[in-house]
């Protein structure tokens, strides 16, 4: 007596898993590691979820359960809280951290660095900065997240902007100074 056996050659797999697999051949492709650009301002975190994609073999029978299943490993996270970006146009500075995963406990050791891009300047890289109209050793800024104006020094290389101040009144006429409120008291005459 034979059997017939038919081996599917190409598996299908629901849309949602597609597109998991076609991002995850992409992070395979660049040997150089992931890079994230453009990641929209301010972030807390950083989630990294690991995932595996093959057998799953059941711990108390060694029974096989799934061939070609996408589960989740384990997860990290890395706080932003404390970090200092590197300004715009400066050599990055490097990051090494061993983080432990929520999940199982396992260990990730990883090197990053958080750059202002695209011309940011500013702690939370959200400052768009040109020289004042009067003075190129100072700045006038305004943020991209909130739109208040920032009025800030350039580093003699005028790469680097320091000692900036919030402007809530917007900046004086040149641009060096933040306005100040007009706090003329009104007095009523009966």
């Amino acid at each position: 007596m034979q059997k017939n056996f038919q081996y599917q050659q190409q598996r299908q797999y629901p849309s949602y898993l597609r597109q998991d697999l076609k991002k995850i051949n992409q992070i395979r492709a660049n040997n150089s590691g992931i890079n994230f650009k453009n990641i929209p301002l301010n972030n807390n975190t950083i989630d990294i979820i690991v995932h595996h994609l093959g057998v799953v073999i059941n711990q108390a029978t060694g029974n096989l359960e799934y061939f070609n299943h996408l589960i989740p490993i384990d997860t990290f996270v890395i706080s932003l809280d404390n970090y200092q970006a590197t300004p715009y146009g400066t050599t990055p500075n490097i990051i090494q951290q061993t983080i432990s995963g929520q999940i199982l406990g396992t260990t990730l050791q990883l090197a990053y660095n958080v750059q202002c891009i695209d011309n940011n300047y500013g702690p939370n890289c959200d400052l768009k900065c040109t020289p004042a109209s009067i003075n190129n050793l100072h700045a006038a800024c305004i943020s991209v997240i909130t739109g208040m104006h920032h009025s800030c020094k350039y580093a003699s290389n005028s790469i680097k902007i320091f000692d900036c101040t919030p402007c809530p009144y917007g900046l004086t006429i040149n641009q060096t100074k933040c306005n100040t409120p007009n706090i003329t008291p009104i007095i009523h005459v009966s």
